[in-house]
């Protein structure tokens, strides 16, 4: 079963970042407890920021840095994610670097 998804969405200055930096830990709120619909949901969430990160280096190294799975497996991941047509269309396929293939970042 698929698990819920919850998008932060809001106004400039509506207090996304605070939320997201209460999450995150980056602020320490004392006695304060982050709930919807009467969850506790201060685990078991991740961030897409808003301005992505590229990564460094290869595809492949990026999707396996210590070199542990197959090209078929990091190609099942890249169809997972709908980056196969993308890196195909690189000449060096998993090869390329990870900053031409723009779509792919953390």
């Amino acid at each position: 079963m698929a698990k819920p998804k919850i998008g932060i969405v809001g106004r400039t200055c509506s207090g996304k970042t605070t939320l997201i930096s209460a999450l995150f830990r980056l602020v320490e709120p004392t006695g304060v407890k982050i709930v919807i619909d009467d969850i506790d949901i201060t685990s078991g969430y991740h961030i897409i920021p808003q301005d992505p990160t590229l990564l460094a280096g290869s595809v492949r190294y990026n999707l396996d840095p210590l070199s542990e799975n197959s090209d078929r497996e990091l190609w099942e991941v890249l169809d997972k994610c709908q980056l196969r047509e993308a890196d195909q269309e690189k000449e060096l396929g998993l090869d390329s670097s990870a900053t031409i293939v723009s779509l792919l970042s953390i």
